[in-house]
């Protein structure tokens, strides 16, 4: 239950943060001397413990880590939504929603839109929205919607459901990890 030390001194982190913390109750010096994080990398901690009382407690709130945290995906969820009246931030004119997605397994990862009501197009970019990795519009067997199909490394990424040109609505999308 003791974390206090887990972290000494460390300087980067490039891999999903999925501990169990659920009986954790000492974080208080988890992070003594690791200066050198970045702030993405602050953020990056805070939103995956961000609901833990230890975490809380020892001080790693929104003044140590500043940001917002985005909205979370994972292997085997299903995320639901709407993007109408959303701005547009990346891809297409269209409106989109971004999703932080962190995988701990490596290899062929699905994202499915079958369900979605409008022309959907979907894309997966490095965690700091750099670079798009792969995307598509309108690929896979259900029309306008898109099931997209790539290979992923452990880690972290950013998952954007976007529209073809302008288009927007209610939105489903499955994630299939192996």
């Amino acid at each position: 239950t003791d974390m206090s030390y887990m972290f000494y001194s460390a300087s980067a982190f490039n891999q999903p943060l999925s501990l169990d913390t659920s009986s954790v109750t000492d974080m208080s010096s988890m992070f003594s001397l690791a200066n050198s994080l970045s702030n993405a990398n602050k953020l990056l901690i805070r939103c995956a413990w961000a609901g833990t009382s230890a975490f809380a407690s020892a001080g790693y709130g929104s003044s140590w880590a500043p940001g917002i945290c985005p909205p979370q995906a994972s292997c085997g969820q299903t995320l639901t939504g709407s993007t109408s009246g959303s701005s547009n931030r990346i891809g297409n004119a269209a409106p989109d929603h971004i999703y932080e997605f962190c995988t701990s397994v490596g290899g062929t990862h699905t994202f499915n839109s079958c369900g979605s009501s409008f022309d959907t197009w979907l894309r997966v970019y490095t965690q700091d929205l750099s670079s798009e990795l792969f995307g598509c519009d309108d690929c896979g067997s259900c029309g306008l919607q898109t099931i997209l199909t790539g290979e992923l490394d452990v880690g972290c990424y950013k998952l954007v459901i976007d529209g073809y040109s302008t288009s927007s609505g209610t939105y489903t999308v499955g994630i299939t990890c192996p």
